[in-house]
């Protein structure tokens, strides 16, 4: 992702709008390419204090920030390793199933 999509995508990612694909290719841009992340965490503030302030109370939209990007991030690292183990149970059963069938076979 270049920096033109990557801020393209910022508005999209604060209100959790982005597919998997483009939240991960997102992330990995900002943890790259300190000027977007710089917009990013300008927009979040924004976006968030606005909000927060029609709310009242206190807030760190920094570290909320930074929580969500590692949080989105985790969680696209989670699904990848769970579809990895789908994909080797899925191989597993079709490898017994082809065994299974030939000792019957015989």
């Amino acid at each position: 992702m270049n920096c033109k999509e990557a801020e393209k995508n910022i508005t999209c990612f604060i209100k959790d709008e982005l597919g998997e694909k483009e939240q991960e290719k997102f992330i990995v841009h900002m943890k790259d390419c300190p000027g977007c992340m710089e917009e990013l965490s300008i927009q979040y503030l924004v976006f968030e204090g606005l909000n927060r302030l029609e709310e009242g109370g206190t807030f760190d939209l920094r570290g909320e920030l930074d929580k969500k990007l590692e949080s989105t991030y985790s969680g696209i690292l989670r699904r990848k390793s769970l579809n990895r183990w789908f994909f080797a149970a899925e191989i597993c059963a079709i490898v017994a199933f082809a065994i299974f069938s030939q000792l019957i076979l015989f």
